[in-house]
């Protein structure tokens, strides 16, 4: 079993999530200050991320 990593994750200076991994499983969540200051839906960072206050989990191709 891999050790659970974690890496914040800034845009601008701005701290806006973390992006948590166990192997090759990855999940980002944004935080609740970036939601408040963009709104739910904006994009920030990829059409695949929207802004929400649920944790995404990374699609494997």
């Amino acid at each position: 079993m891999s050790p659970r990593r974690s890496l914040d994750v800034y845009l601008r200076g701005d701290r806006i999530g973390e992006l948590r991994g166990n192997g090759l499983k990855l999940s980002f969540q944004y935080d609740p200050q970036a939601l408040a200051a963009y709104g739910a839906g904006s994009i920030l960072l990829s059409l695949s991320l929207p802004l929400a206050a649920r944790r995404a989990l990374a699609r494997e191709d």
